[in-house]
């Protein structure tokens, strides 16, 4: 967990670069490069950061859940008659991620959320960066189901 919650940090500018690309379209900011450059001309370094703690909680609790939720899925597969191979490996992988991303979407779409608002440079982040804030608000928003609902404009 603890890992996968640095790779999250350390990945979170690539992250960052991606959403805003699949939100605001390449055609006005170009390729990786170029979205990376109109990112940090307009908001400054600090940008990079957004959706970073939510990266590291995402990435922290789904992988955990993920990797450990594997060996009993797999367990249990055997126990229920497939038998050790491909498939069996197959299963247990697609099992164990489809529950960890059930589990965990509702942090996902914070990280998004985040990662996703524009600002001035040097200007405070929308809810102040916090996690808990957009959570609250997407909470007011759609009530627990709507911690699983990602909008198109969001879908990534």
């Amino acid at each position: 967990g603890v890992g996968c919650g640095v790779a999250g940090f350390v990945t979170n500018p690539f992250d960052v670069v991606k959403i805003r690309n699949q939100q605001y379209g390449g055609k006005d900011f170009g390729g990786f490069f170029g979205s990376f450059r109109a990112i940090l001309r307009s908001e400054g370094p600090g940008a990079f950061l957004k959706g970073a703690k939510a990266s590291v909680l995402r990435e922290a609790t789904y992988s955990s859940v993920r990797m450990g939720f594997y060996e009993p899925i797999k367990t249990q597969l055997v126990v229920s008659g497939l038998p050790e191979g491909p498939a069996l490996k197959l299963a247990s992988s697609f099992l164990s991620g489809a529950i960890g991303a059930a589990m965990f979407n509702p942090i996902d779409l914070v990280k998004v959320r985040l990662q996703s608002c524009l600002a001035s440079p040097g200007a405070a982040p929308p809810h102040g960066g916090s996690v808990l804030r957009v959570a609250a608000d997407v909470y007011r928003a759609g009530g627990v189901p709507g911690l699983w609902v990602i909008k198109n404009d969001l879908l990534v």
